[in-house]
């Protein structure tokens, strides 16, 4: 049969080339074999139809419907469109008799980004995923999927929470020895087909010199588009030339820079094309937002560590990471958020930063402090490079903030040009926090009386302090959190009563507490006292909200 894949190969039949040899890998698992299927699949799915659906529900429906034809050149875009949680529900419904899919599922394992929620559910005692896992890779005796999975050990222990990691330790080598040993059992080729299946690997990597001129072409005009992100020119020049391709980056592109852009049309290839669209950022990245045909908004995977990428480039926003390197900038970025002090200390040593607007520190609450202080000496040198920064979110631990006067750490919002400063701390520190910044050319402080899990959404009390239309400090703004109690409201008061009486004026008074709040005529009429000293307060207001509720997946 591999003369046959040969001789289909000759013909330009790439189809039933691919198809022989997935059936003769299903009999007889080689690697040379497989190597062949996984170079030849992306030229074999060019004009296989890729699934595709109005709703989540529909490419769901469409994508489980091309799985079960089994045909060869649409697997490749079942595997290459495969996210997050895909594990269990669609890459194990594949089936172990392609090379690809027990390839994927374990470079799935060995990707931080999806080993998170498998582990999640091994750790809860789940064993609906690890059992198909173990049971496909026994099944499809593939050594390059073994070899993933044994480099991948040591990360994936690594993860688990220490109660369970001697069993999630037995589970994984019991996997591992079954897998070998099936391997070591499976059937080889003979002298002949072992030669012919080497030609046939050799024919299916071999570029045509059109290819290699392909790849040079999108390399220079990639490189025009990192090299000057904000200009529109660059990205219509390659979509163009993707377009006459078929790459789905084409419509995408041209739709994101038209003036009025489909939602509908652009969220449908997004999701069929995600992983494809994200290219080599695609295992360090979650929640990605595209504009103008690229990733401009993105979180880092938690642990990751992004290796330098020119993709970078297009990211205007991004969470929980800086891959930004000498050799690969990030010219676009304005906002990075939930950065840690290892972040700001790379951040510092950069010869040129971003043009970043807005800055998320992120401390950690019960690490030792000597991170942080190399981290806080790097920002002081930092801040002054940093000519378009306005917005700092400087979310410290806690028991060093609490332990530090206001006064003390006054670089953090002198080094820079400050607009807005939001630190995290406690609300019996509002009033000296405000008389640390009363004189300085801050428009906006914004204090959270929470712990630091995340720049990006604090929970807990919330205290906003503007200027007003005359520049003086005179717009007041609290937020309580949801289920505040009237002892809650009371201890709270006893913090807010010297802000109160310490702001020279309050012209604007916003009170926003949630439905499930209580709120005793005593305590009211407490914080109306204190808010009667200010004869110019004319908008005073208590507001109620419904509290939403962000339940994961």
């Amino acid at each position: 049969m591999l003369a046959d894949v040969l001789a289909a190969l000759d013909a330009g039949d790439d189809a039933r080339a691919l198809g022989l040899l997935v059936e003769v890998w299903g009999e007889l698992p080689d690697d040379t074999i497989g190597d062949a299927v996984v170079a030849l699949g992306p030229r074999a799915a060019r004009h296989a139809p890729v699934p595709t659906g109005e709703t989540v529900r529909e490419l769901d429906a469409a994508w489980h419907a091309a799985a079960a034809s089994s045909e060869p050149c649409v697997r490749h875009h079942l595997l290459h469109g495969a996210t997050e949680g895909d594990l269990a529900k669609r890459l194990l419904a594949l089936g172990p008799y392609d090379p690809r899919v027990p390839r994927a599922i374990t470079a799935h394992l060995a990707n931080p980004k999806l080993r998170r929620t498998t582990l999640s559910q091994f750790d809860r005692g789940i064993k609906a995923v690890w059992t198909p896992i173990g049971a496909l890779l026994v099944a499809a005796r593939d050594r390059r999927a073994l070899a993933t999975l044994i480099a991948a050990r040591r990360e994936i222990i690594g993860r688990v929470p220490p109660a369970r990691k001697a069993d999630v330790t037995a589970r994984i080598d019991a996997m591992i020895a079954e897998v070998q040993a099936a391997c070591d059992a499976a059937p080889t080729l003979d002298a002949a087909d072992a030669e012919r299946a080497r030609a046939i690997l050799a024919a299916v990597t071999r570029r045509p010199a059109s290819e290699d001129a392909d790849a040079e072409t999108a390399a220079r005009l990639l490189a025009d588009i990192y090299r000057a992100p904000a200009d529109d020119g660059p990205r219509a020049v390659y979509a163009d030339w993707l377009l006459e391709r078929g790459d789905p980056r084409a419509e995408l592109i041209a739709l994101q820079l038209a003036p009025i852009s489909p939602y509908d049309r652009v969220a449908q290839i997004v999701r069929t094309h995600e992983g494809e669209l994200l290219g080599s950022l695609a295992p360090y990245v979650r929640s990605p937002t595209f504009a103008r045909g690229f990733v401009a908004r993105c979180t880092v995977v938690d642990g990751a560590v992004p290796p330098p990428d020119p993709a970078w480039a297009t990211v205007t926003e991004i969470t929980g990471g800086l891959p930004a390197t000498d050799a690969c900038p990030m010219p676009a970025l304005t906002t990075a958020l939930d950065l840690r002090d290892r972040d700001l200390v790379a951040l510092g040593a950069l010869r040129e930063p971003p043009p970043l607007r807005t800055l998320g520190w992120l401390g950690r609450l019960f690490d030792d402090d000597t991170e942080w202080r190399t981290a806080a000496a790097t920002y002081q040198k930092l801040a002054p490079r940093l000519a378009h920064l306005r917005y700092l979110i400087w979310e410290s631990p806690r028991w060093l903030v609490d332990g530090m006067r206001p006064e003390t750490v006054a670089w953090c919002w002198t080094a820079a040009p400050l607009h807005e400063l939001c630190v995290g701390a406690h609300l019996a520190t509002s009033a000296a926090w405000f008389g640390a910044i009363e004189g300085t050319a801050l428009r906006t402080l914004v204090l959270h009386d929470a712990p630091a899990y995340s720049t990006v959404s604090p929970s807990g009390w919330t205290i906003r302090i503007e200027r007003d239309a005359s520049g003086a400090w005179g717009a007041l703004r609290i937020a309580a959190p949801s289920g505040t109690t009237t002892p809650k409201l009371v201890t709270a008061l006893d913090g807010l009563e010297p802000l109160i009486a310490r702001m020279p004026r309050i012209t604007r008074f916003t009170f926003e507490l949630s439905a499930s709040s209580a709120w005793s005529v005593a305590t009211r009429r407490r914080l109306g006292i204190a808010l009667d000293r200010h004869r110019e307060l004319v908008d005073r207001k208590i507001s109620w909200f419904q509290p939403v509720t962000n339940k994961p997946g």
